[in-house]
């Protein structure tokens, strides 16, 4: 069975366009197209709608892939227990994403100083210039996978890398 690995959903001049590549053909070739399913659903029904039916969309396993925000909205739902509808899930997801308060992370109390999905460095000198997040939602979301990780607010740096 395949499925669409989306790369990005965007609202282009009142179309839904869908980046995107199939999963059953190897070497992925992302190409964008118009969407005219989706496209209608906005026209008839609201962005609301659509928001409702492209996540509906991702539960049920049609669109896949991590690097769009209906993806990293439902991720982040998961993660934090959160209780709300699909019209709301959204905007608060982005809220808690584009909230400026920068975070950063100890691994067993080291600083942590690159990550990516899989792997992280840290140093084991408290001198060390830890990685800055720009908020709690991002740090937990590209640290999710890993354990014995602790995230602290800038403005407490110095006393919690001196503990």
């Amino acid at each position: 069975m395949s499925y669409d690995i989306i790369k990005s959903i965007s609202i282009v001049h009142g179309e839904v366009m869908v980046t995107s590549a199939c999963s059953n053909v190897i070497p992925k070739t992302y190409s964008p197209f118009h969407c005219k399913s989706l496209t209608n659903i906005l026209n008839e029904k609201g962005r609301s709608e659509l928001d409702k039916v492209v996540f509906e969309e991702f539960r049920n396993g049609n669109f896949q892939g991590m690097s769009t925000p209906y993806a990293k909205a439902l991720a982040w739902k998961s993660q934090t227990g959160l209780e709300c509808t699909d019209g709301k899930l959204l905007n608060k997801f982005k809220k808690a994403w584009n909230e400026n308060q920068e975070t950063y992370a100890l691994f067993n109390g080291y600083p942590v100083t690159s990550n990516t999905r899989r792997h992280l460095r840290y140093s084991y000198s408290t001198e060390s210039t830890p990685k800055y997040f720009k908020n709690m939602t991002q740090a937990q979301y590209h640290l999710s996978n890993h354990e014995k990780v602790t995230f602290h607010l800038k403005a407490a740096s110095k006393t919690a890398l001196a503990a």
